[in-house]
């Protein structure tokens, strides 16, 4: 659905926008349109009319598709902005019950559990993000500051070697992933690689 810059949500909503004009039942579209709304909160804009949106065509899409585990998703991402956090974790089992394999269930569901302060849960469920999108950097990369959270420095360590793996061959498929380098720089420093370190996180800045 939407993507980690404001560029490329703002073209994602702009595109479930037509198609609901196209067709305004077209659950999966509200699904799509709910996800750029909480991605733009959580990663970009924490304003009370993105939430409130967020809620609003999530809503939406659970009406038009209930059969859909993206409707679920966006569902739980729209409870966690507002700190609904039974709510949220109810609509993202559904969305793993009906989908197993959705990426986005696991992942969403593990940083609701951060959000709440469940960090053992959230472990476990970036673990399972990582395994159903074995390329995924981020669920590895979240897993490494957890376990430094939790005081374990040496398996921080591992799994930060596993994720900086990840980032690397990302960034040979797409050089311009900024957030890659990003999080890469950041995960480079906690290996203590200074100097790419600094290397990245200049690059991701332009």
């Amino acid at each position: 659905f939407a993507r980690h810059n404001t560029q490329d949500n703002v073209y994602a909503r702009q595109m479930f926008n037509r198609a609901i004009e196209i067709e305004p039942e077209y659950g999966r579209a509200w699904a799509g349109m709910a996800y750029t709304y909480g991605f733009e909160y959580m990663y970009f804009n924490a304003t009370d009319v993105n939430r409130s949106e967020a809620k609003r065509t999530s809503a939406r899409a659970l009406e038009l598709a209930p059969q859909l585990a993206e409707s679920h998703v966006s569902a739980g991402i729209a409870h966690c902005m507002s700190s609904e956090y039974q709510e949220a974790e109810a609509e993202f089992e559904r969305a793993i019950e009906l989908d197993p394999k959705n990426y986005e269930a696991w992942y969403f569901f593990g940083r609701a559990k951060v959000h709440e302060g469940d960090l053992a849960r959230a472990l476990k469920l970036f673990d399972r993000a990582s395994k159903v999108r074995p390329e995924d950097y981020q669920s590895v990369l979240l897993q490494a500051q957890l376990y430094t959270s939790l005081g374990r420095e040496d398996k921080a360590k591992e799994i930060t070697r596993i994720g900086i793996d990840r980032v690397r061959a990302i960034l040979e498929l797409n050089p311009d992933d900024n957030r890659a380098r990003n999080l890469g720089a950041f995960a480079l420093l906690r290996l203590d690689h200074a100097d790419e370190a600094k290397e990245w996180m200049l690059a991701s800045m332009k």
